[in-house]
């Protein structure tokens, strides 16, 4: 089963200003979402379900932890919602 991943313009837009090497992880990540699934990435740095949001998960996109990525996904969808790109110290958890 393939997912539909949709990126929040907000992601874009911080997406844009980051290094071109974690832009491509980036879209490494998006493309196993599209292809596994929403927990697909449980090999990936740091991968995990965020505590205290229902459907909500992240995973780092550099070895210093410098960089994550934060997802929703509602069961029984085939939705994924990327929401967030960008510095580890300005994530919303």
């Amino acid at each position: 089963m393939a997912y539909e991943v949709i990126i929040r313009r907000a992601a874009q837009k911080q997406l844009a200003k980051l290094p071109l090497d974690i832009q491509q992880r980036f879209h490494l990540l998006v493309s196993v979402l599209r292809g596994q699934g929403p927990t697909a990435p449980h090999q990936w740095r740091n991968y995990g379900k965020l505590k205290g949001q229902k459907s909500s998960y992240r995973c780092h996109l550099a070895n210093n932890h410098a960089y994550v990525v934060c997802w929703e996904y509602e069961k029984n969808t085939i939705t994924i919602e990327v929401y967030y790109v960008g510095s580890h110290k300005d994530a919303p958890y």
